[in-house]
């Protein structure tokens, strides 16, 4: 049980979340042992998103994941997520959610988002490979409901002196997802669709640097947007 202001309870991709928002609320995360090596998870949470400029929103989130053999070279897990999204107002005024649809300065669609992952994970301790796909679908909508992701990573630039390699995909509907909450690192947060390279490098147990580079486009545009963005993350 968690009470107060702390990162996402649930494990979420970035087409969903981004990872540098510390929603407040009560969170709960409770396990199941299935077996030796397996874990039954159920984690819920009543949120305040704190969003810039004074945002109200709340959050409704709940996940349960099937993670199966933990711990081992070769695991997998299944994870099926809903986040639910209500005072939306001062957030959509200030312009937070500007690439889903707004009519007379409200957003015309609900954003009840029901989302499922699928993890695999081999590899060595050095050099571990992760392939994830992410695949959620707005129940609150009409239309422009879908969206997807797709990533491939190789290494952990979270060790000391290691190197990671790392490819995404997006695809993404204009009210698949609620546009104030995923990634910041991609210049568009729905109605696009793109491609993101990444390296990284673990300095030490505190330094790491990623360097990232962007292939994305609006929908309804013919050009492109290309950005290259560098990382310096500090952990303690």
């Amino acid at each position: 049980v968690l009470l107060g202001k702390a990162p996402m309870p649930l494990e979420l991709s970035p087409m969903l979340w981004d990872q540098d928002l510390r929603p407040a609320g009560l969170a709960l995360d409770h396990s199941l042992a299935l077996g030796d090596y397996d874990r039954l998870q159920f984690a819920a949470g009543w949120l305040a998103g704190q969003a810039l400029y004074g945002d109200e929103s709340r959050i409704a989130a709940a996940q349960v994941a099937w993670r199966w053999h933990e711990g081992a070279p070769t695991n997998a897990a299944v994870l099926l997520g809903y986040l639910g999204f209500s005072d939306l107002g001062e957030l959509t005024r200030q312009g937070l959610a500007r690439t889903n649809t707004i009519a007379a300065g409200r957003l015309v669609e609900d954003y009840r988002l029901l989302d499922l992952q699928l993890v695999g994970r081999t590899g060595t301790a050095r050099w571990p490979l992760e392939a994830r796909l992410d695949l959620v679908r707005n129940l609150g909508a009409d239309d422009e409901q879908d969206g997807l992701r797709a990533s491939l990573r190789v290494g952990d630039a979270l060790q000391p002196r290691a190197w990671e390699f790392g490819y995404a995909y997006q695809d993404i509907q204009r009210d698949a997802v609620m546009a104030a909450f995923n990634s910041d690192d991609w210049w568009f947060h729905s109605a696009a669709r793109g491609h993101m390279l990444w390296t990284g490098y673990g300095i030490d147990e505190t330094w790491s640097m990623r360097l990232s580079g962007f292939h994305e486009i609006r929908d309804g545009l013919r050009e492109y947007t290309d950005r290259v963005t560098v990382d310096v993350l500090l952990r303690w």
